[in-house]
Protein backbone atom coordinates (compact mmCIF):
# COMPACT_ATOMS: atom_id res chain seq x y z
CA UNK A 1 0.00 0.00 0.00
CA UNK A 2 2.85 2.37 0.83
CA UNK A 3 4.37 1.78 -2.64
CA UNK A 4 1.03 2.56 -4.30
CA UNK A 5 0.65 5.85 -2.42
CA UNK A 6 4.26 6.82 -3.17
CA UNK A 7 3.84 5.98 -6.86
CA UNK A 8 0.58 7.90 -7.10
CA UNK A 9 2.07 10.92 -5.37
CA UNK A 10 5.15 10.85 -7.64
CA UNK A 11 2.95 10.61 -10.74
CA UNK A 12 0.76 13.49 -9.56
CA UNK A 13 3.78 15.71 -8.86
CA UNK A 14 5.30 14.88 -12.25
CA UNK A 15 2.07 15.78 -14.04
CA UNK A 16 1.62 18.97 -12.03
CA UNK A 17 4.98 20.29 -13.19
CA UNK A 18 4.27 19.87 -16.91
CA UNK A 19 3.80 23.09 -18.84
CA UNK A 20 1.34 23.55 -21.63
CA UNK A 21 2.38 25.95 -24.38
CA UNK A 22 0.30 27.30 -27.23
CA UNK A 23 1.07 29.62 -30.08
CA UNK A 24 -1.32 32.11 -31.65
CA UNK A 25 -0.90 32.30 -35.40
CA UNK A 26 -2.26 35.37 -37.16
CA UNK A 27 -2.75 35.22 -40.88
CA UNK A 28 -2.31 38.34 -43.01
CA UNK A 29 -5.53 40.09 -43.89
CA UNK A 30 -7.61 38.38 -41.22
CA UNK A 31 -9.25 40.10 -38.32
CA UNK A 32 -11.36 38.97 -35.41
CA UNK A 33 -15.02 39.72 -35.75
CA UNK A 34 -16.95 40.64 -32.64
CA UNK A 35 -20.56 39.57 -32.81
CA UNK A 36 -23.08 40.69 -30.24
CA UNK A 37 -25.83 38.42 -29.01
CA UNK A 38 -28.54 40.57 -30.55
CA UNK A 39 -27.03 40.56 -34.05
CA UNK A 40 -27.64 36.83 -34.63
CA UNK A 41 -30.37 34.36 -33.65
CA UNK A 42 -29.68 32.53 -30.39
CA UNK A 43 -30.26 28.92 -29.38
CA UNK A 44 -33.87 27.98 -28.71
CA UNK A 45 -35.65 30.30 -31.15
CA UNK A 46 -38.09 28.74 -33.62
CA UNK A 47 -37.88 29.18 -37.39
CA UNK A 48 -40.86 31.55 -37.35
CA UNK A 49 -39.27 33.67 -34.60
CA UNK A 50 -36.00 33.89 -36.56
CA UNK A 51 -37.84 34.86 -39.73
CA UNK A 52 -39.91 37.55 -37.98
CA UNK A 53 -36.91 39.07 -36.15
CA UNK A 54 -34.19 38.74 -38.81
CA UNK A 55 -36.14 38.58 -42.09
CA UNK A 56 -35.99 36.12 -44.96
CA UNK A 57 -32.65 34.31 -45.37
CA UNK A 58 -30.88 34.57 -48.71
CA UNK A 59 -30.76 30.76 -48.90
CA UNK A 60 -32.52 27.89 -47.11
CA UNK A 61 -30.89 24.45 -47.14
CA UNK A 62 -31.97 21.09 -45.76
CA UNK A 63 -33.20 18.85 -44.32
CA UNK A 64 -30.09 16.70 -43.93
CA UNK A 65 -29.81 13.59 -41.72
CA UNK A 66 -31.78 12.47 -38.72
CA UNK A 67 -32.67 14.49 -36.75
CA UNK A 68 -33.33 16.90 -39.59
CA UNK A 69 -30.74 19.70 -39.74
CA UNK A 70 -31.52 22.86 -41.69
CA UNK A 71 -29.25 25.80 -42.54
CA UNK A 72 -30.41 29.29 -43.31
CA UNK A 73 -27.82 31.64 -44.80
CA UNK A 74 -27.93 35.38 -44.17
CA UNK A 75 -25.40 37.98 -45.39
CA UNK A 76 -23.06 37.82 -42.38
CA UNK A 77 -24.01 34.58 -40.65
CA UNK A 78 -25.65 31.16 -40.98
CA UNK A 79 -28.25 29.72 -38.64
CA UNK A 80 -28.50 25.97 -37.98
CA UNK A 81 -31.77 24.36 -36.90
CA UNK A 82 -32.53 20.92 -35.51
CA UNK A 83 -36.03 20.34 -36.85
CA UNK A 84 -37.64 23.71 -36.00
CA UNK A 85 -35.31 25.06 -33.26
CA UNK A 86 -32.05 27.07 -33.54
CA UNK A 87 -29.06 25.06 -32.30
CA UNK A 88 -26.22 27.32 -33.51
CA UNK A 89 -25.44 30.56 -35.35
CA UNK A 90 -22.10 31.10 -37.08
CA UNK A 91 -20.64 34.42 -38.28
CA UNK A 92 -19.03 34.40 -41.73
Amino acid sequence: MRIFISSTLALFLAMATLQVNAQVVKTPGSSAQVVTNSSMPHRGLSKSQVESRFGQPSLKQGPVGKPSIYRWDYNNYSVFFENNIVIHSVAH
